[in-house]
C-alpha cells in the first residue's frame, strides 16, 4: 500500500488530537493492520487479532508511546512496528493468563528451590536489591515469564535474565558456603 502524500500529515494530526484525521487514518490503515497482525501472529485466532488491532490504536493515540515522525518513515512502517509490539503484549498477557506448566528459567536450580525456612531465604538473598529478589520470586514462584516481569521493573527481558542469573549464582555461592561451614 503506497502512502498518499496526505497520510503523513493526517497521521501526525491524528496523534495531535484531530478526530477527523484519526478517522481517516483508521479507515485507511485498519485492513493493513489486520493483515500484518494475521501474518505476524497467525496462531492467535481472529478474536485475538482484533485485540492486537485495538492495542495498536491505543498505542497510536497514547502520548507516552513514541510518536510518528514523517522524517523517519511512512505511516505504514510506523504502524507495522506498533503491530509487532502489540502482538508481543497480547502474547505476554496470554502467557500470564494461561494454565500451562510453570515458566521457570534454567538458572533456577533445585538447590535454591529447596530453601525451606524464612531464615534461609533471608540469608541467601541478604544484601540483594529488593526489586530483584521480588522479581526472582515472581518469575520462579508465580510462573510469570521474564518478558512480563521485566517491563514492570523498567528493564528489558534480556537484562532481567542476566540480573536474575547473577543473583542466583551469588545466592548459590552463599548457600554452598554455609552448607560447607555446617558440615
Amino acid at each position: 500500500m503506497p502512502a498518499l502524500p496526505c497520510d503523513s500529515a493526517a497521521c501526525k494530526a491524528a496523534q495531535d488530537g484531530d478526530a477527523d484525521a484519526a478517522a481517516a487514518i483508521f479507515a485507511r490503515y485498519q485492513p493493513y493492520i489486520l493483515k500484518v497482525a494475521r501474518d505476524r501472529a497467525n496462531d492467535l485466532g481472529l478474536d485475538l487479532i482484533d485485540d492486537v488491532a485495538g492495542e495498536v490504536w491505543a498505542a497510536f493515540s497514547d502520548p507516552g508511546v513514541a510518536r510518528y515522525d514523517p522524517d523517519r518513515s511512512e505511516p505504514r512502517h510506523y504502524l507495522r512496528g506498533l503491530v509487532f509490539n502489540a502482538v508481543r503484549r497480547v502474547r505476554a498477557q496470554l502467557a500470564v493468563a494461561s494454565d500451562e506448566e510453570p515458566i521457570v528459567p534454567g538458572y533456577v536450580d533445585t538447590d535454591l528451590q529447596a530453601l525451606e525456612t524464612k531464615e534461609e531465604v533471608e540469608f541467601v538473598f541478604a544484601g540483594e536489591p529488593l526489586e530483584l529478589v521480588s522479581a526472582a520470586f515472581v518469575v520462579a514462584g508465580a510462573d510469570v515469564p521474564v518478558s512480563v516481569a521485566a517491563p514492570r521493573l523498567g528493564m528489558t527481558r534480556f537484562k532481567l535474565s542476566r540480573e536474575l542469573e547473577a543473583l542466583y549464582e551469588r545466592a548459590r555461592t552463599r548457600r554452598r558456603s554455609t552448607a560447607a561451614m555446617a558440615a
